[in-house]
């Protein structure tokens, strides 16, 4: 049984109001109901924006390690250089102009780009040597027979980022 605050009559527990006086009880029941729905709707609105700003940081993540060659021809070892030339890299310039930076510097020697066919791919190399006794530094990125620019070590790695 239930007793109504207003009036002090005696209702069955399930009554939503009271029969003498009119007094309506629990209001914390409907707004206990609409409190667990924005619950569900909050939650379920949280995991879909997780959702968006996980692929959305994967599609960020994946263009800056490839990088699209606009041409649908098939390249060839002379344009799979220039591809990645034309990269952009991790001081927001050309690779190419990243470099010509770098061994600008009188201790650093330019030793050349360099290709190799790889399974239809091919592996660009820029190679640069930092002073004269220690062995040179190389870059190595795969171009693949469409014009997507793959980084391949953690020397490449870090001049695309």
């Amino acid at each position: 049984m239930r007793k109504c605050p207003s009036c002090g009559t005696s209702s069955l527990d399930g009554s939503e109001k009271c029969m003498e006086c009119g007094h309506i009880y629990d209001y914390g029941f409907g707004f206990k109901k609409n409190k667990k729905k924005l619950y569900i709707i909050v939650g379920v609105a949280v995991f879909f924006a997780f959702i968006v700003i996980m692929v959305g940081l994967s599609n960020i993540t994946n263009t800056s390690n490839t990088v699209s060659f606009q041409s649908k021809a098939q390249i060839d070892s002379s344009s799979a250089v220039e591809i990645v030339k034309n990269t952009t890299s991790s001081k927001g310039c050309t690779l190419e102009i990243f470099f010509k930076n770098k061994v600008s510097i009188p201790a650093v020697n330019d030793l050349g780009w360099g290709v190799n066919k790889a399974y239809g791919d091919f592996i660009v190399k820029k190679t640069i040597q930092v002073g004269g006794l220690r062995s040179p530094t190389i870059y190595k990125w795969r171009v693949s027979g469409n014009g997507i620019v793959s980084p391949l070590n953690g020397h490449a790695i870090g001049a695309t980022q």
